[in-house]
């Protein structure tokens, strides 16, 4: 049976044109694979990546960083994709209070984007399902929720 991230994929390569702009929060291995392709057929923009925020390797900055460059990122892209694994704290409603920053502008981008897809999957083992109540961490591979947004058109509102 197949994964969220390749049942992700498949969407993306059937339902945004080649060459358009798809901004992420980081260059993970949540992401749906089509992104992670050695020559992927989009223009990717990336928060960050081990690659080009080294300098934080082993530090305590975990998400903070690419989460505060989400909206410069949204901005400047036709389409936005996020994992469960880079939201799930910031949007959680009891630990939000937690990441004040990032809760604010991770709530601001997705009010003002179109959700255009949704993936999501209870974890299964054995015949055994577990629905997502609470994230627990392991979980997050390869079962974590992908949404994937659309820039709006200038016309349209922003949802409340």
């Amino acid at each position: 049976e197949e994964n969220i991230r390749e049942t992700s994929s498949k969407w993306i390569e059937q339902n945004i044109p080649k060459n358009s702009t798809i901004g992420m929060i980081q260059f993970a291995s949540q992401m749906p694979s089509i992104l992670r392709a050695y020559h992927a057929p989009y223009t990717l923009r990336v928060g960050t990546n081990e690659l080009i925020d080294s300098k934080y390797k082993g530090s305590s900055i975990g998400l903070d960083l690419p989460v505060s460059r989400l909206e410069e990122i949204a901005k400047n892209s036709d389409y936005l994709v996020l994992t469960e694994h880079e939201y799930m704290y910031y949007a959680h409603p009891k630990l939000e209070h937690l990441f004040p920053e990032q809760s604010k502008i991770l709530n601001k981008v997705m009010r003002e984007l179109d959700e255009v897809a949704r993936f999501e999957k209870d974890a299964e083992f054995l015949g055994f399902v577990f629905p997502k109540k609470t994230p627990p961490q392991e979980w997050m591979n390869p079962n974590g929720t992908i949404l994937i947004f659309e820039k709006r058109v200038a016309n349209s509102k922003e949802k409340p």
